[in-house]
């Protein structure tokens, strides 16, 4: 049953990365009033 849910988990990840986008993972941090973006400073 758990190779069903990483199946299902990592299908759309493969094929974005296959079309060239970088999958970042969501974390928790506290920022403030939201100015404060790490993706902003992605390569």
């Amino acid at each position: 049953m758990r190779a069903f849910y990483e199946a299902v988990i990592f299908s759309p990840e493969k094929y974005w990365h296959s079309q060239g986008c970088v999958i970042r993972q969501p974390w928790d941090m506290e920022v403030g009033a939201g100015t404060f973006s790490t993706l902003r400073n992605a390569p």
